[in-house]
């Protein structure tokens, strides 16, 4: 018996992985949202451009999620934070990370 696992590992970081096309899996340390009062939200957006794409809100008891993204075969980032008097207060972000193609390239 090894024992409990713990909850956190004390990593302020966000690891995001392409899961499919269209879709991102993000996981990141419970503790980055423990203290946060209100919503917490994972924005994503396309690393060439720098633009946010999107964002969603995730319950802040929890340390995983999927996020759905637009383009197939496009590069992204993820960041992980929150509002605090309606400017947005990123906790980490994540690398970029590529989506793979929607469709299979052709022979010949």
């Amino acid at each position: 018996n090894l024992g409990e696992l713990p909850k956190s590992y004390g990593e302020e970081s966000i690891f995001v992985v392409a899961q499919e096309p269209h879709w991102l899996f993000c996981y990141w340390d419970y503790m980055l949202t423990a203290e946060v009062e209100g919503a917490v939200f994972l924005r994503h957006g396309r690393q060439k451009t720098g633009q946010i794409e999107g964002e969603v809100p995730v319950p802040s008891e929890t340390n995983s999620w999927y996020v759905s993204v637009k383009e197939a075969d496009a590069d992204y980032f993820i960041e992980l934070g929150h509002y605090v008097n309606g400017q947005w207060r990123t906790l980490t972000r994540s690398g970029t990370v590529l989506t793979p193609r929607d469709s299979v390239q052709g022979l010949g």
